[in-house]
């Protein structure tokens, strides 16, 4: 797999700019452990690979306004946990995974 092939495949994927790079970064410590295991004297093809658009400010990812939010937490009904999952998530800037995959024991009052 060339640099080149990777990157296509990836960007193809409609994956956003960041998470192309997280993927980068994966194949990239391989060949790097793949080069100083076997002692290849070679450059990895992945080194200085940049990806466009990817590591935007913080600023460019605004949150919702309070107003936005309660807009949405309103759209969902009479779905109260949806509901509670939807403020926590805006309330604590949490991923999707950490809120719907907390268990009781996961938190300490």
């Amino acid at each position: 797999m060339s640099r080149t092939s990777l990157t296509e495949t990836i960007c193809l994927s409609a994956l956003p700019p960041n998470s192309v790079t997280r993927y980068i970064n994966v194949v990239r410590a391989v060949v790097n452990h793949a080069i100083q295991e076997r002692g290849i004297a070679a450059i990895n093809p992945f080194h200085n690979l940049k990806v466009k658009g990817a590591g935007q400010p913080a600023k460019d990812r605004l949150p919702l306004s309070a107003e936005e939010a309660e807009g949405g937490s309103a759209s969902m009904g009479s779905q109260e946990d949806h509901q509670a999952i939807y403020l926590t998530l805006w309330g604590t800037r949490a991923r999707v995974n950490e809120v719907t995959g907390i268990v009781v024991d996961d938190i300490d009052l």
